[in-house]
Parts: structure tokens; C-alpha cells; sequence
């Protein structure tokens, strides 16, 4: 998985870094840790959420490259992803679900951004 181009453009990101790595394991051990059970669910749909996308944005609070990446389904799905330490990759922290209101907000705020897959697919 990667980092498309158009989402770089999108959110004005502009190193380089596009490669995202994850550990299944140690990510599903976080949802149960952090009780994001609700987000379990839609774990095997990692995937699916990084390459079509519904929204995408920066996450302001994080003091390093901080993407998150959202699909509607039967909830919202947030995938968050931070550059790695070594500046060289993205992972995978966390997943879990957010609101309509709290999705609403963060487009209002611009924090959101709506991708249009139709246009922008490479």
C-alpha cells in the first residue's frame, strides 16, 4: 500500500514518503486495547479504506506527518497513519469510527477534505 499522489496534492503534502506499513497483529491488539471494537469489524477493509478513500486530512495535533483516511461503510471508518521515525514510511497506529457530526465537523473546519475517486484515480 502507498500513499497516492492526488492525496498528497489534495492535503499540499509534499515529501516524498509514500510506502505505508502495518502490523496486523500488533494493530488489532490496539483496537481491543483501546476499546475500538466497533472499528474491528472493519479490519480486513484496511486496504479498501487507503486505496478509495471517501475523506482524507491532516491530523493538526500530531507534531509530525499525520494522515487520516476515511470510508463510509455502515459507519465512518477513520484509518489514522504517522510517519515513521525514520522518515522513510508511513504505519498504521490506530482505526477506529467517528460520528456524522464529527465528520461534518472537520469538513467545515477544512480538517476533511472530500476525495473525488472518479477523477483521481492513478
Amino acid at each position: 500500500m502507498k500513499v497516492e499522489r492526488y492525496i498528497k496534492e489534495l492535503l499540499g503534502i509534499v515529501s516524498e514518503v509514500q510506502n505505508i506499513k502495518y502490523s496486523k497483529t500488533n494493530l488489532e491488539k490496539h483496537l481491543i486495547k483501546r476499546n475500538h471494537i466497533d472499528a474491528l469489524k472493519y479490519f480486513d477493509k484496511i486496504e479498501e479504506i487507503i486505496n478509495n478513500p471517501d475523506y482524507v486530512g491532516m491530523n493538526p495535533n500530531e507534531k509530525s506527518e499525520s494522515i487520516e483516511y476515511v470510508k463510509i461503510f455502515e459507519d465512518n471508518v477513520l484509518v489514522a497513519l504517522k510517519i515513521h521515525g525514520s522518515k522513510d514510511f508511513y504505519y498504521i497506529p490506530s482505526m477506529y469510527t467517528i460520528t456524522d457530526y464529527k465528520l461534518q465537523s472537520r469538513l467545515f473546519s477544512g480538517r476533511m477534505k472530500k476525495v473525488d475517486n472518479k477523477n483521481n484515480k492513478p
